[in-house]
């Protein structure tokens, strides 16, 4: 690991990392008159940065230590007060840390697609994580999912139309593309975008 990084990790992570703050966490609290967002798998942080630039409260979670490194870095080099992170398992965050409710956005941008049919049981977008996410997000808060792998994008689909608490929605606004979403236009893939949303329950 380079000095920089070790740095970065003794120094700048403690201080935002909201693992470190008293439980539960508020992201509407942490980040006053802001819309909130998770973006969950950050990547290097390219996404990240975008949105905190665009004026979002933005908790950036991966369990990469390079990427959430380089986002310390953007936190450091831009003074950036609208980004938090989390280096470490994001499921866990989200079911013990943050405030139920206080999420207004939850992105999953190009996860890791499992090709191999025996494997796609580890997808993340499953029953039990909407459950997760369901849990965290405001009562018009959304997910948003992007992936150029048509099966995880039918996958998606599938997961959705059998879920009775949730349905598509038209998504909100448009983002910058990531690293990934242009490699993927490189390569001729499909971009597929999902923005899902709380269905009303009935009583």
């Amino acid at each position: 690991m380079s000095q920089n990084r070790t740095d970065l990790l003794a120094t700048i992570i403690p201080e935002i990392d909201v693992i470190n703050l008293e439980h539960p966490v508020d992201l509407q609290a942490l980040f006053p008159g802001l819309p909130t967002v998770v973006d969950f798998g950050a990547g290097m942080g390219h996404h990240t940065v975008n949105l905190a630039r665009d004026g979002y409260g933005v908790l950036a979670i991966d369990v990469h230590t390079p990427g959430i490194c380089a986002i310390a870095q953007e936190v450091l080099d831009q003074e950036l007060n609208n980004i938090r992170v989390h280096l470490g398992d994001g499921w866990a965050l989200l079911t013990d840390v943050i405030a139920p409710g206080t999420v207004d956005e939850l992105h999953v941008l190009f996860p890791d697609p499992w090709p191999k049919a025996r494997h796609h049981k580890r997808r993340l977008i499953q029953s039990d994580f909407l459950t997760v996410a369901l849990q965290v997000l405001t009562p018009v808060g959304t997910i948003t999912v992007v992936t150029d792998d048509d099966s995880y994008a039918d996958h998606v689909s599938s997961v959705v139309h059998n879920d009775e608490r949730v349905a598509f929605v038209e998504p909100q606004r448009e983002f910058a593309p990531t690293k990934y979403h242009e490699r993927g236009l490189r390569l001729g893939h499909s971009i597929h975008r999902f923005t899902i949303g709380r269905l009303p329950q009935v009583n």
